[in-house]
């Protein structure tokens, strides 16, 4: 492991080994659109023992194309590095944007932390 490659990636899950990934668009009218770089879409794995669907669902498209939805959202880095961003079921849509929950959580979450360390050092 390059620790210099890996440095201030503190979100990050990593990279994948030993297998195929991709980030795919929320777009229902074109789920096989590869996103750019730091693009929030579903996150899709194809290679060995990766399983294709789960028992009793139908083949898909991208199931016969052995990619297996991992039915989580995330971005990957210029440098292949993968950042969870939450669930597919987690997301809205809100003004023609997909909004991640998680994100929106998270982000309340910091702003109000933030609000009451600026409330405390105050008193």
């Amino acid at each position: 492991i390059d620790l210099a490659e890996i440095e201030g990636k503190v979100n990050t899950v990593g990279k994948p080994i030993g297998r195929s990934m991709r980030i795919v668009s929320l777009e229902s009218s074109n789920p096989e659109k590869l996103l750019l770089y730091d693009e929030i879409g579903r996150v899709q794995i194809k290679g060995p023992g990766v399983m294709r669907r789960y028992l009793g669902e139908k083949l898909t498209t991208t199931s016969s194309q052995n990619w297996f939805d991992t039915g989580d959202l995330g971005t990957l880095d210029r440098n292949g590095f993968l950042f969870l961003k939450g669930r597919v079921h987690e997301v809205i849509k809100t003004g023609g944007e997909q909004v991640s929950l998680y994100e929106l959580d998270t982000t309340v979450h910091a702003a109000i932390q933030k609000i009451f360390s600026t409330t405390s050092n105050l008193m």
